[in-house]
């Protein structure tokens, strides 16, 4: 969908689109929606993870839901995606017609014609609204950038919040906890792949990793 090459846990993802962590998990598991990357074992630390493409495909989902769109109609933007990935949506349009989504105007006109021709008193007319993916998808990388920025005093340092990844140990600034570079590490990842994949964090903070990574003291076995 897009250029940008970036990946976000479940939480942070929530945080950049709109919907609630349990919402993201329940449509994974229902397989309403599920991220461009996942792991059978959903115990290990980020076992999901959404890409840009997918942050802009939900902020998409999320403000059609405010617009009054059914889960049923998300779903049939979801399979569409899913059949037709080679589609440019920076380019795309979508049109709500009271609770439906289309992918034409011509259709979600002929939508509100139909109801129009209705008997008088029957049928509410719906308004028709739009959204602009090349708009959401801006939107979304500038709050992907605003989460960007952390302190130079933050770089190679950790810290834990119960608020925050269930109170693992993340990199400061950030939700990325540490045992995930740590497994990555492990995996044989280098650390311009872990950069490219994670370029919220620095070579400081994969230093970091590194050295927990030869003690297994440290971080369990993968």
């Amino acid at each position: 969908m897009d250029e940008m090459v970036a990946y976000f846990g479940v939480d942070q993802t929530a945080q950049l689109v709109g919907f609630s962590p349990q919402t993201l998990r329940k449509w994974d598991q229902e397989g309403l929606y599920r991220p461009a990357r996942f792991l059978k074992n959903r115990r290990r630390p980020q076992s999901r993870l959404y890409s840009f493409g997918d942050v802009v495909v939900l902020s998409t989902m999320a403000e059609a839901r405010k617009l009054g769109v059914s889960n049923r109609e998300l779903r049939k933007l979801a399979i569409f995606i899913e059949q037709h990935p080679e589609t440019k949506w920076s380019s795309t349009v979508l049109y709500i017609a009271g609770s439906r989504l289309f992918f034409t105007y011509e259709d979600a006109t002929a939508e509100i014609h139909l109801l129009a021709a209705s008997p008088l008193g029957q049928q509410v007319m719906p308004e028709l609204f739009d959204i602009k993916i090349d708009q959401v998808r801006e939107r979304a990388r500038e709050r992907i950038e605003s989460l960007s920025q952390r302190d130079r005093d933050e770089l190679g340092t950790t810290t834990t919040n119960r608020h925050i990844v269930s109170g693992e140990e993340v990199f400061a600034g950030t939700r990325i906890p540490v045992t995930t570079i740590v497994y990555a590490i492990r995996d044989g990842w280098s650390d311009g792949e872990i950069l490219e994949n994670y370029p919220r964090l620095t070579e400081t903070d994969i230093k970091l990793a590194r050295d927990r990574s030869t003690n297994s003291s440290l971080v369990p076995a993968g």
